[in-house]
Parts: C-alpha cells; sequence; structure tokens
C-alpha cells in the first residue's frame, strides 16, 4: 500500500518504476503497464496520480504529445503524418488535444521560435528528449 509519507527513496525509486513500465508498455493496454510494473491496475491508478498528479493514460497522452511537438520542431513530416504517428485517429483529434496541451494550433507551434515559448515547455522538450534518448535501456519482461 502506498502512503504520502513514503521516504523520498522509496518514492523515487516508485517512479522510475512506473516511468520504465509505462515506456516500455506505450503500445500495450494499461493491463499489461500494471503487469509489468508488478502492480494491480488499481495500484497503478493509484502510484501514478500520487507520483505524477495524473492517471497513466493522461500521462500517456502527454507524452505522445510531447513527442509530437519535437517532431514538429525537428522534421518535415505533415501535421497529418505526426498525428497518425503519435497514435491519434484523426488530423482533428490531434489538433484539438494539441491545443489543450500547448494553447497552440500544431501548424502555428511549428511555426513559433522556441525562444518565444514559455520556459516550461522548453523544458518539457528538454524531458521528452532525455526520456527518449533513454528508451533504448532495457525494458521490463512484456506480458505476451
Amino acid at each position: 500500500m502506498l502512503r504520502k509519507s513514503h521516504p523520498a527513496a522509496g518514492q523515487e525509486a516508485a517512479r522510475r518504476r512506473l516511468w520504465t513500465a509505462l515506456e516500455a508498455t506505450a503500445e500495450y493496454p494499461l493491463p499489461a503497464t500494471a503487469r509489468a510494473a508488478g502492480w494491480s491496475i488499481r495500484e497503478l491508478h493509484r502510484r501514478a496520480r500520487v507520483l505524477l498528479g495524473q492517471g497513466p493514460a493522461a500521462q500517456r497522452r502527454r507524452d505522445r504529445l510531447d513527442r509530437a511537438a519535437l517532431e514538429l520542431l525537428a522534421g518535415r513530416a505533415s501535421v497529418l503524418q505526426i498525428a497518425l504517428s503519435s497514435g491519434f485517429q484523426s488530423h482533428e483529434a490531434f489538433t484539438r488535444a494539441f491545443r489543450r496541451r500547448f494553447g497552440l494550433a500544431p501548424s502555428a507551434f511549428r511555426r513559433r521560435p522556441l525562444a518565444a515559448r514559455p520556459p516550461g515547455l522548453r523544458l518539457g522538450f528538454a524531458f521528452a528528449a532525455h526520456v527518449e534518448s533513454s528508451s533504448s535501456s532495457p525494458n521490463p519482461q512484456l506480458p505476451s
């Protein structure tokens, strides 16, 4: 059982375990993520809320949008290609989610210089790039 009074080291270990499971099973349903972390689905949701401030599905959506933002800035792929590669079913759904997350349409975001973005967004991109580069680390056992 997770209590808010856990020592910082234990909480950091749980956070790493959660991030590893979320990254390793990004293409799998949440029950697979829970199994990869060694938790029940309820425990996965509870720990995600405590450690990340949101549920695992919301965190996955946020990660997909952050990676899409990086692709918008770094590549020449169309917004539709990025939307589909990010797991969205349509350009419209992607644009709505992207606007909620970043306050701009994807095409406007692409045109805006990085220095003009709020510092939190620049920090988020640095973190997303770090997560992307560290995703080559060994993944936990995925369910069959």
